[in-house]
């Protein structure tokens, strides 16, 4: 077990389970690109925090991630040289990342560089558990239906304060069916997710325009979305292990249903919340 901080002072504050930060680094204020004082990582890092740093714009831009083979948990916050989580060329796949958080990225536009499942490794990304973004200003649509697909272990997602994001799930202009050697039409079913959460996305319109089927989803939380219309769960039936979603009445009453029996379906499920006695995971840093 080690914890690591490179560059200027800063509070330690851990957000994991104890056994997810086992070996623990965190970098402040460093140069993190590529270079003759190129970033070297300690073996058998699992938890990652990166601090107001420069250099990349990218996280496949840390050469030295090709080699962190054990790293579980990973954060990025004001960090305005990133732009993409990850470039889909990339050799570097993240096989063994649970947890990814996004935060304060001031230029953060996209996960991908290039657009498209197609381009995607499978197994990039293939242990993803968790994954949260939150006050990135400008990233408009967080998924694209074929890379969902292919972040089949997911199970939580949490979107927060990002004042632009239009769309959870949407098809990227460059993203073509005939193009992918994937069916797309398995992305409406999406077994592992159990908690999404969505807080303060003013111009959010869509969690996805078709029927998503996630048998396994407990809790829906939705607040500071007035332009959501519409929840993209099938009725028929209500998923097995849903516990309740929380959300305002005036919201609750607003949603347009695409079958006559959904809103009976769900309203058992439904829990009238006040935002503010919500506890929202603020990561501010």
């Amino acid at each position: 077990m080690y914890f690591i901080q490179v560059g200027e002072y800063h509070t330690v504050t851990f957000k994991e389970e104890p056994e997810s930060f086992g070996k623990h680094v965190k970098l402040v204020k460093c140069f993190i690109g590529r270079g003759d004082d190129e970033l070297v990582l300690p073996n058998g890092i699992q938890s990652l925090d990166i601090h107001d740093c420069h250099g990349v714009a990218s996280l496949c831009d840390i050469s030295s991630l090709n080699n962190a083979t054990n790293l579980r948990s990973l954060e990025i916050s004001k960090c305005d040289d990133v732009k993409y989580a990850f470039r889909a060329s990339s050799s570097t796949h993240f096989r063994s990342l649970e947890s990814l958080r996004l935060i304060d990225l001031l230029n953060f536009v996209s996960l991908s560089y290039k657009a498209g499942a197609a381009a995607l490794p499978n197994d990039m990304f293939s242990n993803l558990k968790s994954f949260r973004i939150h006050r990135c200003p400008n990233i408009k649509r967080l998924f694209t239906p074929g890379l969902l697909l292919q972040l089949h272990s997911l199970s939580v997602i949490e979107v927060t304060f990002c004042p632009q994001m239009k769309d959870i799930i949407a098809e990227d202009n460059d993203e073509s069916i005939e193009n992918h050697s994937i069916d797309m039409k398995k992305t409406t079913n999406h077994p592992m997710l159990r908690h999404l959460v969505l807080c303060e996305l003013p111009k959010l319109k869509s969690i996805y325009t078709q029927t998503l089927h996630c048998d396994s989803l407990q809790v829906i939380e939705v607040f500071g979305c007035p332009r959501l219309n519409r929840i993209p769960f099938s009725p028929s039936p209500v998923p097995s292990n849903l516990d309740k979603i929380l959300a305002t009445k005036e919201w609750w009453e607003s949603l347009e249903w695409d079958q006559p029996n959904a809103k009976t379906a769900f309203q058992p499920y439904f829990k009238n919340c006040i935002p503010h006695k919500l506890k929202f995971i603020n990561r501010s840093i």
